[in-house]
């Protein structure tokens, strides 16, 4: 217990540096937060982070690993450097990423991976630490592509210091080019309110799959097509549960056409998760059909 007020009172602290709005730094992390920033405090002396981008973008654009555990790799890519951090700087991002939201978010276990990821450009969030008994223990947010990434990528860069903010402040001046185009479009009012400045399009639509597997819903977006898709190119961009495919909605262009489908061909998608998608869709300017 003291352990969790410590991380509660630290979260607290970093966040008021950062100049988030009183209400919510008193208020603290949500208790789903605040337990799992205690299971990661407990195993912090083997905390790793991983900023990664994925996906095509029109330039190189950085990863990062930050880790308290040293280890080297037998070959260093030039644009995913990894930095040594010690355990005092990895509580400093576990509060930050309670306080910020990113621990609510979060879906537990490693659901995206290079295979598995959009053809569009993207950043993933992933924090780990190995536990004494069982897995290791996994959060990972999808932080899609646009301003409301830029900005959580910007809140982490605040509690970095030495090397990690230095490799931070790289990945951050690579989109600096993107701030300005994003904050164009949201200042012309070419996106919807609420909605970052997606500019991915398809001239055949979007077909967005959802089904329930294990208890969970889960979401594949797709570029449209006049054929019936196989199982393998449905499972692939699978994530699990809406917090994880808003993003994606998020990258797409204002006025593009969804089309919600079921798992598979003729099926129906499950009512609740396909009414709770659509309205998320509209909310951000997009048009929902379906079949």
């Amino acid at each position: 217990m003291r352990t969790l007020t410590a991380l509660l009172t630290l979260g607290i602290v970093v966040v008021g540096c950062m100049g988030v709005p009183a209400a919510r730094a008193a208020s603290g992390p949500s208790a789903k937060a605040a337990a799992r920033a205690e299971l990661l405090t407990a195993g912090v002396k083997s905390l790793r982070l991983d900023v990664l981008h994925y996906g095509v973008s029109d330039k190189s654009l950085y990863s990062l690993t930050l880790t308290v555990p040293w280890f080297s790799r037998t070959i260093e890519p030039p644009f995913h450097p990894l930095v040594i951090i010690d355990a005092e700087a990895a509580r400093k991002i576990i509060g930050y990423l309670a306080e910020s939201g990113a621990l609510d978010k979060a879906q537990e276990g490693e659901l995206i991976n290079s295979d598995r990821a959009p053809t569009t450009a993207w950043y993933v969030l992933n924090v780990q630490v190995t536990r004494k008994y069982g897995p290791k223990l996994v959060y990972q947010e999808s932080l899609g592509w646009g301003l409301p990434m830029l900005n959580r990528l910007e809140g982490l860069r605040k509690v970095l210091e030495g090397d990690a903010a230095k490799a931070m402040d790289r990945l951050l001046s690579r989109l600096s080019g993107y701030r300005r185009q994003w904050e164009q479009g949201s200042a012309s009012g070419s996106t919807s309110p609420g909605k970052s400045a997606g500019v991915t399009q398809s001239p055949t639509g979007w077909e967005l799959y959802v089904w329930q597997q294990t208890g969970t819903a889960h979401f594949s977006l797709l570029p449209g097509s006049r054929r019936i898709k196989t199982d393998d190119e449905i499972a692939r961009p699978a994530v699990r549960g809406i917090e994880a495919i808003q993003p994606r909605l998020d990258q797409l262009k204002a006025g593009e056409t969804i089309v919600i489908l079921g798992r598979r061909a003729p099926g129906r998608p499950p009512r609740d998760d396909a009414r709770a998608v659509s309205e998320y869709c509209r909310k951000i300017g997009l048009k929902v059909l379906r079949p």
